[in-house]
């Protein structure tokens, strides 16, 4: 027996997770995978993944239940991730940046920012990370876009580039400096 088929089998799984992995699996070998080489060879959105995501309730899984979602276990979320990026990495990616999205505003929102978001995600909602910038690359420590109030506004100074999904998504995270923060220089990115 090859060393990951046995720690696959170690797994111990809820019976509810196995149901979930179980749907997730079939999802995916018979509607994800089969459009993988289309998607790529066309370079096209893959909007039909998105939209059995959002048919089965998948968007949920990362959202608390009182803003609409299903929770699951972290590691359930993983082999979710796992099971779809081998079917499409392409769709592992767009739906791993969605949770990514959520989970900032999870753990740090106020409450009528997770009224207003994480209902979308449960949905099925599009996120995306706006990180990026030309001399920082996803670099977080070193991002020059900043954040300035302005009376009731607030002035942005910016140059992203790269938002996986930025041109689709429904909530865009933006991540910047405000007028305390202290952009600490090093040489590995923050772990958070």
């Amino acid at each position: 027996m090859k060393s990951f088929e046995h720690f696959e089998r170690s797994r111990n799984w809820t019976s509810e997770e196995s149901i979930l992995l179980e749907q997730v699996s079939r999802l995916t070998n018979e509607a994800i995978a089969p459009r993988a080489a289309g998607y790529d060879e066309r370079k096209e959105f893959p909007w039909k993944n998105i939209e059995d995501f959002r048919r089965v309730g998948l968007g949920g899984i990362f959202i608390p239940e009182e803003y609409g979602g299903t929770p699951i276990t972290y590691r359930c979320y993983l082999e979710v991730i796992r099971i779809i990026s081998a079917a499409c990495a392409a769709t592992g990616i767009i739906f791993g940046t969605n949770s990514a999205t959520a989970k900032p505003i999870i753990e740090f929102g106020d409450g009528e920012q997770k009224k207003r978001f994480l209902p979308r995600f449960a949905k099925g909602g599009l996120g995306a990370l706006a990180i990026t910038e030309p001399h920082a690359g996803s670099d977080a420590a070193n991002i020059r876009t900043k954040f300035r109030p302005d009376g009731d506004q607030i002035v942005i100074n910016v140059e992203k580039i790269f938002i996986t999904t930025g041109d689709v998504a429904d909530v865009v995270l933006l991540f910047g400096n405000g007028p305390k923060s202290r952009t600490r220089r090093r040489r590995s990115p923050p772990c958070w």
